[in-house]
């Protein structure tokens, strides 16, 4: 639905943004983040699609390859294809698969307002509408 404050928010601080890393590139990060990975999968039965979120902890320097515990190699839709995988490595644990096709990768956004003040802001601004709706019908009498 387009009333949920997380709909909203999503347009105005999206949540995820694209993450134009390689995956070998070792990043430190300052705060708690999730990368997130969308996957396409061919099956007999067509194209499923799938999205893998991953944790990083505060402070954790690491790479996406480390972090996922899966080898990513360019496929000939400038997507990548997953060709190796850690035993009982996070990728394996969640449920991608080899050959599942990573088509874009994101991470969670640090600059967004938490939840909590979004809340605020249509309680208010619906108390704003109601009073002003209030006030409309006086006068039309």
């Amino acid at each position: 639905s387009m009333f949920r404050p997380d709909f909203i928010m999503n347009r105005v601080f999206p949540e995820y943004t694209s993450f134009n890393q390689t995956f070998d590139t070792v990043i430190k990060y300052e705060e708690k983040r999730k990368v997130r990975l969308h996957v396409t999968r061919y099956t007999d039965y067509g194209e499923r699609y799938k999205m893998f979120a991953f944790a990083v902890k505060q402070n954790q320097s690491i790479s996406v390859s480390d972090l996922t515990g899966i080898d990513l190699m360019k496929n000939e839709n400038g997507n990548y294809d997953v060709v190796n995988m850690q035993y009982m490595g996070e990728g394996e644990k969640i449920g991608i698969q080899f050959y599942d096709e990573v088509t874009k990768l994101e991470i969670s956004s640090i600059d967004r307002p938490a939840k909590e003040y979004i809340y605020l802001f249509g309680f208010l601004l619906l108390m704003l509408t109601l009073f002003s709706q209030k006030k409309r019908l006086k006068l039309s009498y």
